[in-house]
């Protein structure tokens, strides 16, 4: 799915928590952008900038993640404001 998300945009970043199948990905097929590849473990949402996203991606990873709500604020905070939603907050 990267290479499909990542095609469109200028720059692309793929945060996994084992990030070694996207590497492997990566020699087989040409991602149509720059895309940054990074562990969570070593490189925690916290350390990207506020505001910085315009989309996030989160596929079949949410049903993994102990803290939803703080997940969820995460990325929130990420997002940049006009591509926020009007939705009340959970």
């Amino acid at each position: 799915m990267l290479p499909f998300l990542g095609g469109p945009a200028a720059h692309a970043v793929a945060l996994d928590v084992d990030p070694a199948p996207i590497v492997r990905m990566k020699k087989y097929i040409t991602f149509p952008s720059p895309v940054e590849i990074h562990d969570t473990d070593l490189f925690p949402l916290d350390q990207l900038p506020a505001a910085s996203f315009d989309f996030i991606a989160a596929l079949d990873a949410l049903e993994h993640v102990a803290d939803l709500p703080g997940m969820l604020t995460s990325l929130l905070r990420l997002l940049k404001h006009r591509f926020r939603s009007n939705r009340k907050r959970l």
